[in-house]
């Protein structure tokens, strides 16, 4: 950019290093400071909840597994094939060298380049895990840091523990993944929307997934004395880790009994289907972790789908994110929703409400529903402006930044062209004023602006044009998907 070595920069990478320091812990009306009492507290939380043995799980009930399609022999001898010497170089090579290292230090960057010294001793160690099912302690052993996911932190849960898994753990889960995802299509439900290969039910949304961790594994809380200094190793028990390539696959087989037993429950006859539903007999959709169910609006039917969730809970050992519930309920009177208050834990809601980063609703798009996007990208522009940033400086945060981060809204829905006429003001103001309240006009027409390099232009991304071309996808989808659960 020209810019890499400023003042701006150093401030940049200093910011975030504050935001991701623990200095303070808030336990309800207690706020907590010292920071041996903060590592005691996410040592407990984190040991509490990954070691407990759920001694009380019930046992999964087989005629709920077989209500679906298993694997057959051949899939069966597929999955237990061995793999070559080849098969696992490719599945090294394709970790990104700067993924983050285990506890032992290294990443994929070293063992690709002592490729030549230790290759030979890698592959037959990996080949002897697959003949012997015995996986050394020191690869199954993670450590665990803690990034914030909001920016007003408050409590234990507003942090998101990050794995990082030992390089041959992960190399090794990336094998069982490549022949996993060959099967999990024969015997995965269309219901859910995410990570099994050929699944596209929900093109436009993303698929986040975090869950809990298993192995041995040692917390890095980053406090501002002591900084990555690990904690008390613990044995985990439960749960999957995030950043292993397997986890996903493990969770949707996991969710898999869930939509099964929800499937069996649908064909009960206290059940009765939400109106648009009814044909395709549809009372569930799981995208990623997250679990949308639909019902007619009468008690028996929510009690029924409840039932159901909970069998799964207490068979799993997943339980819900209770803060994260709750419930829509239309078309009905106030006394239903009195008592359905009086019956179920759930947080009553009504739409739009933000979903994955945006408004979930059941019209089209207005001004109003993008105010949060153009409220974002201002912000943004504003937390820059004092930073004397270059024409050339100003340009790379345009491209790579601001149009990021309308990219992610452009893929979902048809910008109104008010909406598309103030994100583009934003971006001219600041591009040549380096600022965004300033209503001077620009000194090149923004069309011209938005033209390739080659063309005369600075490359900027032409948002109507961009909207228009990525929704087109969706449109591709339903003419070409015709059997998908989605599309239907």
């Amino acid at each position: 950019m020209g810019d890499e070595n400023t003042k701006f920069f150093h401030q940049s990478i200093k910011h975030r290093h504050r935001a991701n320091t623990i200095n303070v812990l808030h336990m309800g009306s207690e706020t907590i400071s010292d920071q041996c009492r903060i590592q005691e507290i996410f040592q407990k939380y984190y040991t509490d909840l990954l070691c407990n043995d759920m001694e009380n799980r019930r046992l999964i009930n087989m005629n709920i597994v077989h209500k679906g399609p298993v694997l057959t022999v051949a899939q069966q001898n597929l999955l237990s094939l061995s793999f070559s010497e080849a098969e696992i170089k490719k599945a090294l090579w394709s970790i990104p060298d700067d993924k983050a290292p285990g506890i032992d230090g290294f990443n994929n960057g070293f063992y690709k380049a002592a490729c030549p010294v230790v290759g030979t001793e890698v592959t037959k160690a990996i080949q002897e895990f697959f003949e012997s099912g015995i996986l050394p302690k020191a690869w199954n052993v993670t450590t665990i840091t803690l990034i914030p996911k909001i920016q007003c932190l408050k409590g234990r849960g507003d942090y998101r523990p990050i794995f990082c898994c030992n390089v041959i753990y992960k190399c090794i889960t990336k094998l069982i993944y490549s022949r996993l995802k060959l099967v999990l299509g024969t015997i995965i439900s269309p219901n859910q929307g995410a990570f099994v290969e050929g699944y596209d039910d929900c093109p436009h949304l993303p698929y986040p997934i975090f869950k809990e961790s298993y192995g041995l594994c040692v917390l890095l809380p980053i406090l501002p004395d002591h900084e990555w200094e690990p904690l008390q190793p613990f044995k985990a028990k439960r749960g999957v880790r995030q950043g292993d390539p397997m986890s996903p696959l493990l969770f949707v087989i996991g969710m898999e009994y869930s939509s099964r037993n929800l499937k069996a429950a649908g064909k009960v006859e206290d059940l009765k289907f939400q109106f648009r539903c009814s044909k395709l007999k549809l009372n569930h959709i799981v995208i990623a972790d997250d679990l949308m169910l639909f019902c007619k609006g009468d008690m028996q039917s929510i009690q029924t789908l409840c039932q159901g969730v909970h069998h799964f809970s207490y068979s799993s050992g997943l339980e819900a994110n209770y803060s994260k519930l709750g419930i829509y309920l239309t078309g009905v009177n106030d006394n239903f929703r009195i008592q359905a208050a009086g019956t179920l834990d759930f947080t009553f809601e009504s739409l739009p409400v933000k979903y994955l980063g945006m408004p979930l609703t059941s019209k089209r798009y207005t001004v109003a529903d993008c105010k949060y996007l153009v409220d974002k990208m201002t912000s943004r522009i504003r937390s820059w402006i004092a930073k004397n940033l270059s024409y050339t400086a100003r340009l790379q945060l345009v491209n790579s930044v601001l149009m990021s981060i309308s990219n992610y809204w452009s893929q979902t829905v048809i910008f109104p062209k008010r909406v598309i006429d103030q994100i583009n003001a934003a971006c001219r103001l600041y591009l040549w004023h380096g600022e965004v309240d300033n209503r001077a006009p620009g000194n090149v027409n923004w069309e011209k602006v938005c033209r390739p390099k080659k063309e005369g232009g600075l490359g900027i991304r032409h948002l109507q044009v961009w909207n228009l071309a990525v929704v087109g996808k969706i449109a591709w989808h339903i003419s070409t998907m015709q059997d998908s659960l989605w599309v239907k």
